[in-house]
């Protein structure tokens, strides 16, 4: 899980690694609202209209 800064908020970044072909990492604000999915088998990187490279990384939370 990995906390970044993105259009002015705090969202949080769920990576399910590589347990599994082509999964995406779900993206989630502070809220627990739902924003988006990044990668995947589309190769997603658009949330809310912005693509998340523009998005501040902050820390990682936890790790496996």
């Amino acid at each position: 899980v990995s906390e970044y800064l993105f259009q002015g908020k705090t969202v949080y970044v769920f990576d399910p690694g590589t347990c599994g072909y082509d999964l995406a990492s779900d993206v989630i604000d502070k809220n627990c609202t739902y924003l988006g999915f990044l990668n995947g088998f589309a190769g997603n990187r658009i949330i809310n209209g912005e693509d998340f490279a523009h998005a501040n990384f902050i820390e990682t939370i936890w790790s496996n």
